[in-house]
């Protein structure tokens, strides 16, 4: 087979061009630009950007994709050997939202996906290499994390593996000596309250954990919870215990689920730079 010379071994991740002047021109590679939110200013403020690929061994430029226009056969054979790599989905959720928008062809063929999350409102974090320098997540809105997994349970059958990495910001807000059952449905301690950006009319609010246990019992999962930085009021030996079984909770919830594969429906506008821009509602219209 060829295609292991064509198409380099190794992950991708998604994340975001922090500054304008960074991104790529918009002509030869089709990209969806969205919000891109501001760090540490007294007002919400956002830039309009989009998302990078990139790969940890090798660049996107050594890749041969070229191979793919031959016949409609190396069309599916070179989108699948892709697309089946570990892709990490480090950066804002908008960023994963907007990948997933424009591969929404080939989102049968994932099969190993990462995920962070930072439940904190007010937590920001650098991105690691192979991001841009400079480059922060911002935190996760519950609507935009559920619209996410939306998408990744309804209509990627393929998926075999969700690796979900957390911030160590839940070690000292998780109601952690209430029981596992209780940080699964309220890990920040707080009331699950009504989200009118996502309105679950047909059953009971779920938390950001609870979102995750929906995909399919096909799927390997692992959780991983950062370490906390200074004081923390859970010991290690107990954190480690705690991680596991949330991560046994997780998956037992995930055993009864099953598996979708419906085709994804968007409709795009554009601005006045035209670009595509993601328009929220679009990806799909799920309840």
């Amino acid at each position: 087979m060829l295609y292991p010379y064509l198409l380099p071994p190794g992950d991708l991740f998604v994340g975001d061009y922090p500054r304008p002047e960074e991104r790529p021109d918009p002509k030869p590679v089709r990209r969806t630009f969205y919000g891109y939110p501001i760090q540490k200013l007294p007002w919400p403020a956002s830039i309009t950007t989009t998302y990078y690929v990139r790969g940890n061994k090798f660049k996107l430029n050594d890749m041969h994709l070229g191979i793919s226009s031959v016949t409609r056969m190396t069309y599916s054979e070179v989108s699948a050997v892709l697309y089946a790599r570990k892709i990490h989905f480090h950066g804002s959720i908008q960023s994963a939202l907007a990948f997933l928008h424009d591969c929404a062809h080939h989102l049968g063929d994932l099969k190993k996906i990462s995920l962070r999350l930072f439940p904190d409102l007010e937590t920001y974090a650098q991105q690691p290499a192979p991001a841009p320098e400079g480059t922060w997540t911002p935190p996760t809105p519950m609507n935009l994390w559920r619209k996410f997994l939306n998408v990744m349970i309804h209509n990627c059958p393929g998926i075999e593996k969700v690796e979900l990495f957390v911030d160590k910001t839940i070690w000292n807000v998780a109601p952690w000596k209430k029981g596992i059952s209780t940080v699964m449905e309220r890990p920040d301690d707080k009331p699950l309250v009504i989200d009118f950006g996502c309105a679950e009319d047909n059953g009971p609010r779920k938390s950001y954990l609870q979102h995750v246990a929906r995909f399919h019992n096909g799927c390997k999962f692992t959780l991983t919870i950062d370490e906390p930085e200074g004081y923390c009021q859970i010991s290690p030996e107990m954190r480690v215990k705690y991680r596991k079984a949330l991560e046994e909770c997780t998956e037992q919830e995930m055993a009864d689920r099953p598996r979708f594969d419906t085709k994804c429906r968007c409709s795009c506008m554009q601005d006045n730079l035209k670009h595509l821009v993601l328009d929220w509602s679009c990806i799909l219209r799920w309840e």
